[in-house]
């Protein structure tokens, strides 16, 4: 599995260390959304309720922690089903934040990006931890387990997502839906169009960051939360397993338990993975 130059920077015996880091981070779960996939390589978003998909994301935590058991779930995990994110990107500021991601419970896994280099796209093996970086935009997709949903572990260096400067991917001129089924049709099709585009969308990448950027760039949130990161030792960490492990450790049955029941701080849905279990609420002072 490949992991990161600084994958063990920080030991097992520096729980404190590890806990400031985790602390100035964005980090948490999600379970990607359902869509089938149509003759000619589209997708049709399955139709869910929020209630549904905290359930399923409640169900893949308790076996993420080694509880619970896959039930016989039909028209989840068959063939011709696949679990996929909302294209999105993220501007950076000064190169940051990069974010950290790592499928769980899937047969098999891709990641598409977007960059000035191109549309690329390559195999991601569990467990294996994905780099994004500023400037881009990416998609994931999974063929989860029979009868499961894919689950993705994420954790971001910083907060400065939160200000504004990380966007779902749409054509010019339109908004992203608040609807599940909408949001997945219309950013995969602006996503797939920019790719399909070749050089004349690469060249416009530039020019697209650059505006995120000047948004957000004298925002003092975003000035405070990489400050608040640098201090930690968050930019230095790499996506170290260890962090992966203090996160999961957060996973308590009563925070699986409130997040099953949809609370508003620890479910969101629909979100850029999907249905989204953000854990740093947990760590805020």
């Amino acid at each position: 599995m490949p992991t990161s130059f600084a994958e063990n920077l920080i030991p097992d015996s520096q729980p404190s260390a590890r806990r400031g880091i985790l602390r100035t981070r964005l980090f948490g779960y999600a379970v990607l959304f359902r869509a089938r996939q149509q003759a000619g390589g589209g997708i049709f978003p399955v139709d869910v309720t929020p209630a549904d998909e905290a359930s399923a994301l409640a169900r893949e935590l308790e076996l993420h922690v080694g509880e619970g058991s896959v039930p016989d779930a039909p028209g989840q995990g068959e063939s011709e089903e696949v679990g996929i994110s909302v294209p999105f990107g993220r501007c950076g500021i000064a190169g940051r934040p990069l974010e950290h991601v790592r499928f769980y419970h899937v047969e098999q896994a891709w990641v598409d990006s977007l960059s000035v280099d191109g549309p690329r796209t390559r195999a991601v093996a569990e467990g294996e931890t994905v780099l994004v970086e500023p400037g881009g935009f990416v998609r994931f997709r999974a063929v989860p387990r029979t009868g499961g949903r894919a689950l993705i572990a994420f954790q971001t260096e910083d907060r400065s997502p939160l200000s504004g400067h990380a966007a779902a991917l749409t054509t010019s001129g339109q908004t992203v839906p608040l609807e599940a089924g909408p949001r997945l049709i219309q950013t995969t099709a602006a996503f797939d169009s920019m790719r399909a585009d070749g050089e004349a969308a690469q060249a416009r990448l530039p020019e697209l960051f650059a505006q995120m950027a000047s948004a957000v760039g004298e925002n003092a949130d975003v000035a405070g939360a990489q400050q608040a990161a640098r201090d930690a030792g968050s930019y230095d960490a790499g996506p170290a397993s260890v962090l992966f492990d203090d996160a999961k450790a957060l996973l308590t049955p009563d925070i699986i338990g409130r997040i099953r029941a949809g609370d508003e701080e620890f479910f969101r849905f629909p979100g850029m993975f999907g249905a989204v279990a953000p854990l740093f609420p947990l760590l805020e002072s």
